[in-house]
């Protein structure tokens, strides 16, 4: 395998040579850009890392510690694992047959930091093992985590009373939510393609 990263302003591709490539990353998951990092969770059982990321400044690949409570049997769940960014910190949570908690890693880098900071109480357990049920997007002021619910509503959920609140969208039946970080991109440039649109969506 050979990977590559564009530069802009100069319009190259180089090739990265740094740290050791991990296996194929899995398509299916959502990456996760911390701390100057790009992380994913590596779906390959022949190796005892969980999450490995990109340290875009460097251009080099790394491990990266899981929480601790994994051990080498959770390989086999890791198409069910998911990564991504609540208040600037990395976090991970796999999808059970019930509740699922939502771990954060408190200080970059340091396996012990990981901390269950999230228990969600699921209300459709019959639903539970489609892959995008729900992904945290971001940690709202008044404490709620939105949430994408598989891909066809915006869901609010409330840790204090463990309660989930439905966001309607109106005029949408399926769409991708990302959270957006302010930079000199735009959105419309980094999104091409003929079939692609934009809209400013503002609550009620």
């Amino acid at each position: 395998m050979e990977a590559e990263i564009y530069t802009l302003g100069k319009g190259t591709w180089t090739s990265i040579h740094g740290g050791t490539l991990p296996p194929p990353v899995d398509l299916r998951c959502h990456d996760a850009f911390v701390d100057g990092c790009l992380h994913w969770i590596v779906n390959d059982p022949s190796i005892s890392e969980f999450i490995y990321c990109l340290e875009i400044g460097r251009e080099l690949f790394q491990p990266v510690p899981a929480p601790p409570h994994l051990g080498p049997d959770d390989k086999n769940r890791a198409e069910d694992m998911v990564l991504g960014v609540l208040a600037g910190r990395l976090y991970f949570f796999e999808y059970p047959l019930g509740d699922f908690d939502i771990w954060v890693m408190k200080q970059y880098g340091v396996q012990d930091s990981w901390t269950k900071e999230f228990i969600l109480k699921n209300p459709s357990t019959d639903l539970i093992w489609y892959r995008d049920l729900y992904r945290p997007l971001s940690l709202l002021r008044n404490g709620e985590i939105l949430m994408a619910h598989k891909s066809k509503a915006m869901v609010s959920y409330n840790p204090e009373d463990r309660s989930f609140r439905f966001l309607k969208i109106y005029g949408i039946q399926n769409f991708e939510a990302n959270p957006y970080v302010p930079s000199f991109l735009s959105p419309r440039n980094i999104v091409n393609g003929d079939n692609t649109s934009s809209s400013n969506i503002q609550s009620r």
